[in-house]
């Protein structure tokens, strides 16, 4: 009998660009939706993180990763909802 090992990638992969061939990261459906629904509420990357760093939303470990290298690789006022699909 052979085990199977669980697969650490989650279920939404996460790139920088349109074009790159390589995700960033990874993330379960629930953190992708929940960045989604950021995009609802707020415009841009950095208005969801400055929301969530000021108490306003649980801060989840992976959701900060995400929005973090966005803000790092200068597309903190790219619009979240035209954005994030």
């Amino acid at each position: 009998m052979s085990k199977r090992k669980r697969q650490e990638n989650g279920d939404v992969k996460w790139y920088l660009h349109k074009t790159s061939q390589r995700p960033f990261t990874t993330s379960t459906i629930a953190e992708s939706n929940f960045i989604r629904s950021l995009g609802e509420e707020f415009d841009t990357v950095q208005e969801a993180y400055d929301a969530i760093m000021a108490g306003r939303f649980i801060k989840g470990e992976k959701t900060m990763e995400i929005l973090e290298a966005f803000i790092d690789a200068g597309y903190g006022g790219m619009v979240l909802r035209e954005n994030i699909r």
